[in-house]
């Protein structure tokens, strides 16, 4: 994959999987069509056997959630 390609796969991937935004959404974001979302999205999850994909959701999903804590940074509750 060229690593452009590989970036908007793993975008599309988490975005479908962590959002309830519709491919016309997330394909906005990245300046495609959302035929070009799903089809990004199905090659994705061809990749989810692929220890290296699953390596970089894991890392992306823990430098999110360090930015992001799913906690109430004034109360601690979670959200």
């Amino acid at each position: 994959f060229r690593s452009l390609s590989y970036a908007r796969f793993l975008f599309v991937y988490m975005a479908a999987r962590r959002t309830q935004a519709s491919w016309s959404v997330i394909g906005r974001t990245l300046g495609k069509d959302h035929t070009s979302m799903i089809h990004a999205y199905r090659r994705a999850k061809d990749l989810e056997t692929d220890q290296d994909f699953t390596a970089q959701i894991k890392a992306v999903e823990e430098m999110v959630a360090q930015q992001f804590p799913p906690v109430c940074p004034t109360c601690g509750h979670l959200w």
